[in-house]
């Protein structure tokens, strides 16, 4: 963890700042940023929004190990976009400029997992940044990655990490994550035909 006092930066110098290779995917923690100008605000927000997508996108390869390029670019812009709507299989495949079932085949042909494995492992990597680095209560996150009822997204942390959100939330998960090649982290949960739905919406 880089940590950066802030006295006066503004926010081309940020900016420079930010695009340092090195600070890539670091997580800052920078204080008195509200007496900075609105747009430093709005720059610091953008930079944890980014930082929380290289996180997730970091674990999400380690689950699945390496994706076809054409994928991990479109599950990036997935994500991109996790806080406006949650990650879906459709929206996957339109990020990827493929149709679902050339998309199911294109992971096939590196014995990849299925695209709603994809998204599934996602939504749970995304939910545990949330509960981890925001406020956000339980019953919002589980609607701000794609679950309309709670125990459909207790279902998906108790597969991913054999944890309730809560003890997610305080650092007691039981794994570290959901795994592809193996899938010796955690044993298969059943999930009903709700939650399959969700994840194709």
């Amino acid at each position: 963890t880089a940590l950066i006092a802030y006295t006066a930066v503004s926010p081309r110098a940020m900016r420079r700042l930010i695009d340092i290779p090195a600070l890539v995917g670091v997580r800052l923690v920078l204080f008195g940023v509200d007496d900075g100008p609105a747009a430093l605000r709005a720059l610091v927000a953008d930079l944890r929004t980014n930082v929380s997508h290289h996180r997730v996108m970091d674990a999400l390869r380690h689950c699945v190990g390496p994706m076809p390029p054409e994928v991990d670019a479109a599950m990036w812009e997935v994500l991109a976009h996790a806080s406006a709507s949650p990650p879906t299989v459709t929206a996957l495949a339109r990020a990827a400029h493929l149709s679902l079932r050339t998309l199911q085949r294109r992971l096939g042909e590196d014995r990849g997992p299925s695209p709603h494995w994809l998204i599934k492992a996602a939504r749970a990597l995304l939910a545990r940044e949330l509960l981890c680095a925001s406020p956000l209560t339980v019953e919002e996150i589980a609607r701000r990655v794609g679950y309309a009822k709670l125990d459909s997204f207790r279902a998906l942390m108790r597969w991913a990490f054999a944890s309730s959100p809560s003890d997610v939330r305080h650092g007691r998960s039981a794994t570290a994550g959901p795994r592809w090649r193996m899938n010796l982290a955690s044993p298969p949960v059943a999930i009903s035909r709700h939650a399959v739905a969700e994840l194709a919406c």
